[in-house]
């Protein structure tokens, strides 16, 4: 199975199963001589979900032929079936997708997708990352894979993730300014690119050595303050200005090809004088090489990643 095959099962399998359901299979297909009570109660206490609401949801699986288990102590196990949906929902075993999938049954189921597309991505952003450096998630419905990107890194706390949509808990349902490495809220679809511009000309001003990368979903490229940020960029030379497309393929409302064509999206960004770097692989390199060529030409690069949508012509 090549990435895109996994990329459309991947969607169709989030589509079909929500976080919790989706967090119990990766459990058990990780727990060997466990009751489904002793596991149930192990994912309570580590993700805050209430136990009546698990056990709701092992019966569905139960049901739906993933999941095989009884009310005795016999442990509990995954089908067949059930291997392959935790081997496509895995996301290449990334250990932070377990905290994905409770954060979305937190905030809002429509946030797993999005997050589990954008949780590479945002390692890679934060693995070359200097100190100086700003990162803006625009498309902040993927906050599940930022606030688990920053539970790693030692910001934000286990507890934190528990009480994640709480109203007293500083982890919403999109990032908001004054969470550690987030200096501004976001989640307003479209502005993402210009408040980068801002920092990097306020930066420029500043005399500071800064670069801004900010992350960006396909179907957020609908919106026209998108493309007004772009000439702006340009224009200005912002060669500190990095942003990442996350190309999953999907919007809210279906198909980003079916609800507004994005192709050809390489020779889009290159026609507003960006530097363009597509990719369906490993995303540091290509975070590294955008970062090169941005300094070398005096020009903002964008980092088209294809996380299991359709690729484009010329994809490397």
């Amino acid at each position: 199975m090549d990435w895109r095959e996994a990329g459309v099962l991947r969607r169709v399998l989030l589509r079909a199963l929500n976080g919790n359901q989706a967090l119990i299979l990766l459990r058990a297909s990780k727990s060997l001589n466990r009751s489904l009570t002793s596991l149930l109660r192990d994912i309570s206490a580590d993700h805050g979900v209430p136990l009546s609401t698990l056990k709701l949801n092992a019966k569905i699986l139960r049901e739906l032929g993933l999941l095989d288990y009884d009310r005795g102590q016999r442990p509990v196990r995954l089908t067949s079936a059930g291997r392959k949906v935790v081997e496509i929902l895995s996301h290449e075993g990334d250990p932070l997708t377990g905290h994905v999938y409770s954060l979305a049954s937190r905030l809002g189921p429509g946030h797993l997708h999005s997050s589990l597309t954008c949780l590479q991505i945002l390692k890679a952003v934060f693995s070359i990352k200097r100190d100086s450096d700003v990162v803006v998630l625009s498309k902040g419905h993927a906050a599940p894979a930022l606030y688990s990107i920053l539970l790693e890194r030692g910001c934000v706390s286990e507890e934190d993730l528990r009480g994640a949509g709480e109203p007293d808990s500083r982890l919403q349902a999109h990032p908001e300014a004054g969470l550690p490495e987030v200096l501004v809220s976001t989640g307003s679809l479209g502005q993402g690119l210009s408040i980068a511009n801002g920092v990097a000309i306020a930066a420029r001003i500043d005399g500071l050595d800064r670069r801004v990368f900010v992350v960006l979903g396909d179907g957020e490229l609908d919106e026209g303050q998108v493309w007004e940020a772009a000439a702006t960029a340009s224009a200005h030379g912002l060669s500190s200005v990095v942003a990442v497309v996350d190309r999953n393929g999907t919007q809210l409302s279906g198909s980003t090809e079916e609800v507004k064509p994005k192709e050809p999206l390489r020779a889009r960004w290159a026609a507003f004088g960006w530097e363009v770097v597509e990719t369906s692989g490993p995303v540091r390199s290509a975070l590294e090489e955008a970062v090169r060529r941005a300094e070398s030409s005096g020009r903002p690069a964008v980092v088209i990643v294809h996380t299991g949508g359709e690729s484009g012509a010329g994809a490397s």
